[in-house]
């Protein structure tokens, strides 16, 4: 009896003590499970903080359109400056382009005129009138110093109902005084090979009464002339003459005066 009670006694102790240690330790684990949700709620700070920085980002799009803004803004104002320079070189004439206009212009009223005495019948005479309106009204008359004045007034280098004439080298001028800065009187006195002739010089005869325009050479080399005298008209001395034509008579001849319209070149 007394070898089991031992046993039964040995047996109770080891129950008791395996007890004793599991009441000893109840914590720990359950420590460690508290611990573990304590340490949550810094997940939710760190999520807060993400929807802090999405709310910032409309500033940031908003500084980027101002700027997109500012760069158009300045490439057009460039482009219309551009544009500015551009026209201005288009519509400015070199000095040599315009005397050249000029010129044609000047050739363009000669042959006019001529047409314009074609046209309505005007015959060759000593009376004609102080301009082409008042010709055309009272007689139609018109001769070589009449269609160069005429001619000058309709250019605009000599006033409305000025006229002149050469007498054998000297210039004869009625109604107006020449301006300077229309044009140049050259004395020349010398044979038309030597005279230094430019295109559209209005020639003042020394040789003879006579005045015409200079215009130019032909192809060939040989001088043109506008005419209002009598080389101008037919037999009847009515006028025909439309253009420039040779003057094989003028070629031999002596220039007194040079009447050079300014801005020719």
């Amino acid at each position: 009896m007394s070898y089991f009670k031992h046993k039964l006694l040995t047996i109770a102790f080891t129950l008791c003590l395996g007890c004793g240690m599991a009441f000893a330790h109840p914590t720990p684990i359950q420590a460690e499970t508290t611990d573990t949700v304590e340490e949550a709620p810094p997940m939710y700070d760190a999520l807060s903080e993400a929807e802090d920085t999405v709310e910032d980002a409309p500033d940031v799009i908003e500084s980027s359109t101002e700027t997109t803004e500012t760069k158009q803004t300045t490439v057009s104002a460039t482009t219309a400056a551009k544009k500015t320079t551009t026209t201005t070189v288009t519509i400015k004439k070199s000095s040599a382009q315009q005397k050249k206009d000029n010129l044609k212009r000047w050739y363009n009223v000669c042959n006019n005129m001529l047409k314009k005495l074609r046209k309505y019948h005007f015959h060759y005479g000593y009376s004609a009138g102080s301009t082409f309106k008042n010709a055309l009204k009272n007689g139609r008359k018109c001769n070589c110093a009449a269609y160069v004045s005429w001619c000058l007034q309709e250019y605009g280098a000599i006033s409305k109902g000025g006229t002149f004439y050469s007498n054998h080298g000297s210039i004869r001028k009625k109604g107006f005084s020449f301006d300077k800065t229309k044009v140049k009187v050259i004395k020349v006195n010398k044979g038309v090979s030597r005279a230094h002739l430019k295109p559209g010089d209005v020639v003042c005869w020394r040789s003879f009464s006579h005045v015409c325009v200079y215009g130019g050479k032909d192809k060939s080399g040989r001088n043109l002339w506008y005419e209002g005298g009598k080389n101008a008209t037919n037999g009847s001395r009515r006028y025909v003459a439309t253009k420039k034509r040779r003057s094989s008579y003028n070629d031999r001849q002596t220039v007194g005066y040079i009447i050079r319209i300014i801005g020719l070149p």
